[in-house]
């Protein structure tokens, strides 16, 4: 009798204590986008033209005012008998137009020069039609019970999921007719990004996030090239 109530007690103790660790470890949709606004504080306004050669615009559908829009993409459990593993995705959209921002502000400062010996007197305009603005936050646990113990470790890993910017264009002759129109993809180069145990998540985004920036400028110096090769 007294063996069935320990095991009783035994069986309470190990579902109590993986509730716990589950809805401690979940990483929300909410919490994602907490930190991707920490990270940028607000939507920037988009950055005004300032060179009369080329003209960028987008036709990347906006997000307005919302910095970034997280939802569950997937969540599994096992739950065996002394050992537990969870993986939880969050699908994280981040608005395009700090993306957006950082092309055109390389458009501006370098666009001009590499690409004026190459159009004479015409001029071109430059339309994005897709850029990188998504990625997951991957967070997998690992639980092992031992008696009334138990033993856990937990890693997450943001990972991008576009990999790409593409940016349509047309070189237009002194008299508004169209010379030539194309299309330029440059490939994007972000690694992903792991907080393994005691790691600050956070720290982690930030890190991300920094590193996506950075991306997106020297991606458009590199797309800027790939054009001038083409003209």
């Amino acid at each position: 009798m007294q063996t069935k109530q320990q095991n009783r007690l035994l069986r309470q103790t190990v579902l109590i204590t993986a509730t716990i660790v589950l809805f401690s470890a979940c990483i929300s949709p909410r919490k994602t986008d907490k930190w991707v606004a920490n990270h940028y504080g607000n939507v920037p306004a988009p950055i005004k033209k300032k060179n009369e050669l080329v003209t960028v615009q987008s036709n990347v559908a906006s997000m307005g005012s919302v910095l970034s829009e997280s939802r569950r993409k997937s969540a599994s459990v096992l739950p065996l008998l002394v050992y537990w593993k969870w993986n939880y995705v969050n699908a994280c959209q981040l608005n395009p137009q700090m993306a957006l921002n950082g092309f055109t502000t390389t458009v501006n400062s370098y666009a001009g020069r590499v690409l004026k010996p190459k159009l004479s007197n015409q001029t071109i305009e430059l339309t994005v039609e897709k850029i990188p603005s998504a990625f997951d936050l991957d967070d997998t646990g690992h639980y092992i019970y031992l008696g009334i113990y138990g033993i856990g470790w937990e890693t997450v890993t943001l990972v991008p999921q576009e990999h790409a910017l593409q940016v349509s264009y047309k070189v237009i002759n002194t008299d508004k007719s169209i010379a030539r129109t194309g299309m330029v993809t440059m490939p994007i180069s972000i690694e992903p990004v792991k907080a393994g145990m005691y790691q600050s998540v956070k720290k982690k985004m930030n890190l991300y996030l920094e590193q996506y920036d950075a991306a997106m400028i020297l991606m458009g110096r590199k797309l800027i090239d790939k054009l001038a090769a083409e003209l």
